[in-house]
């Protein structure tokens, strides 16, 4: 039996506005290296673990030094796959060319399947990416405009003569997150297409009036789905395929309408970490659920081939990738998130979804590519790509301490409790309570802490940074979890 994905979804509803809300620590490739600690960003939750035999210390295989990657970035990595704390595809590239990739773990545990340079992995969030250079194609061709409201193309659409592409694109819509309704769960184990998906949320009340303010909603990457559809006659993943993924010969990338017929070759499983350095199979929805948002499928390579279409101006002109990287709400471009690191623009996009996660950042300027593909449901992605985008533009990055440290028993039974945070947490307000576990502490949302020091640890599944403290009596009453602060309360 497999992670249930409705325990997944349940946790869905918590933070699924984390991603956006999240301050982005950039790490770019300014002359005048910094020691910025990247945050973790959240864009989905999971929740409590349900009966399988996990894969207990299995390490998956990996190419270690096979390719020149310097020692620092080799010193970086290892720990992950050491601990089943990464698996998957890494790719580093400056100038369009590979300097280094590989490949890490399992693609299929129990059958012994390796991941490798062309294993395909769901990319999650990172979807999002294509859906918008798909609009800009669109617009590039004449067929429409961003500023359009969305009724010249979805006519009735209440109040679409107020909500543009332009605000679909930039999350600014006001329209309700489709994944936090009551049926998603229903609809998310059957086929859907982008008009059974938007007739979910169409008639829903806005919860903000459009471009106000930008708030994480996978609904306007559903509409825009369907407005592509609409506009060019196709189905969404025929017109992706026909009109980006060919010309730019993206052989391994595709919509993933195949759910409930055979696997693609080289698929990777998906997996979630449990306990503190074991993983277990997930269980996945019908990836048509998230058409628009999550629902492509690709390799390292291939996208790099997207990659270097946008550093070149290939298949979109420049008109139109000047718009995909603009910062039109802070750090909110269209489908990235972008700032500025000493002058240099810096992009970046992350995503994760039942069994997966994704990390694709890049330097505009200086043509610099890190992506992390992984088959395990975890924002270590993040933290890995991060790290070796700083290494490939010549910083120093300390390699977290984690895998051998074991906390003291005493301390995790008086860490105990449930701690509030304030209206500027993840989870404005959010209180977050850790157990004892056994030997170790957990967080009840459903996800272990690893120990990364004195009263300090990672959190498995956001691979946040932990650190508890005590008060002048010696009883723990504060965490601070990155950048937050959270005041025990009980």
């Amino acid at each position: 039996m497999r992670i249930s994905y409705y325990t997944w979804l349940k946790m869905d509803k918590i933070v699924t506005s984390l991603m956006l809300s999240t301050v982005v620590l950039w790490l770019g490739c300014s002359k005048n290296p910094t020691n910025e600690h990247a945050n973790n960003s959240l864009s989905d939750d999971i929740a409590n673990n349900q009966e399988k035999t996990p894969h207990q210390g299995t390490k998956g295989p990996s190419s270690f030094g096979s390719n020149g990657l310097p020692a620092e970035m080799l010193s970086y990595i290892k720990p992950f796959a050491e601990t089943n704390n990464f698996q998957g595809s890494i790719l580093v590239a400056r100038d369009g060319q590979i300097i280094f990739e590989t490949g890490i773990g399992y693609a299929d545990r129990d059958k012994k399947k390796q991941n490798h340079l062309d294993t395909k992995f769901h990319l999650a969030s990172v979807s999002r990416v294509i859906t918008s250079c798909a609009i800009l194609l669109l617009e590039q061709h004449g067929k429409l405009q961003t500023d359009d409201p969305i009724a010249k193309h979805l006519p009735n659409w209440p109040r679409g003569d107020e909500i543009t592409i332009h605000h679909l694109l930039t999350l600014s819509s006001g329209i309700p997150n489709i994944n936090t309704l009551p049926g998603y769960f229903i609809w998310s184990k059957s086929k859907q297409t982008p008009e059974s998906l938007c007739s979910k949320f169409r008639d829903l009340p806005l919860e903000f009036e459009p471009g106000t303010k930008s708030v994480h909603s996978n609904s306007n990457y559903n509409v825009l789905a369907l407005i592509i559809e609409k506009v060019s006659g196709q189905p969404f993943g025929k017109f992706l395929k026909t009109e980006i993924f060919d010309p730019l010969k993206m052989h391994d990338t595709a919509h993933d309408d195949h759910s409930g017929k055979k696997r693609l070759s080289n698929e990777a499983l998906g997996y979630r970490p449990t306990g503190k350095f074991d993983v277990i199979e997930m269980e996945t929805p019908d990836w048509t659920v998230k058409t628009g948002n999550g629902s492509i499928y690709s390799t390292a390579r291939d996208l790099l081939k997207l990659d270097q279409m946008l550093a070149n101006k290939t298949l979109l002109q420049a008109q139109a990738i000047e718009k995909l990287f603009k910062e039109y709400y802070p750090q909110n471009g269209y489908g990235w998130f972008v700032g500025q690191d000493s002058g240099s623009l810096v992009a970046n996009i992350s995503g994760r979804s039942p069994g997966f996660s994704a990390f694709w950042i890049r330097s505009v300027n200086e043509n610099v590519t890190v992506i992390v593909l992984a088959n395990l449901y975890s924002s270590a992605t993040i933290q890995i790509g991060r790290a070796l985008f700083a290494l490939a533009c010549g910083k120093n990055v300390k390699p977290l301490q984690f895998g051998e440290i074991e906390a003291e028993q005493t301390d995790l039974a008086a860490i105990e409790g449930t701690y509030q945070f304030g209206p500027e947490f993840y989870r404005p307000n959010g209180r977050v309570t850790f157990e004892v576990s056994g030997r170790d502490l957990f967080d009840r949302r459903g996800a272990w802490l690893i120990p990364a020091g004195k009263h300090k640890f990672i959190h498995r599944i956001y691979w946040s940074q932990l650190e508890f403290f005590r008060d002048k009596h010696g009883k723990f009453v504060k965490v601070k979890y990155d950048d937050y602060l959270g005041v025990r309360i009980k």
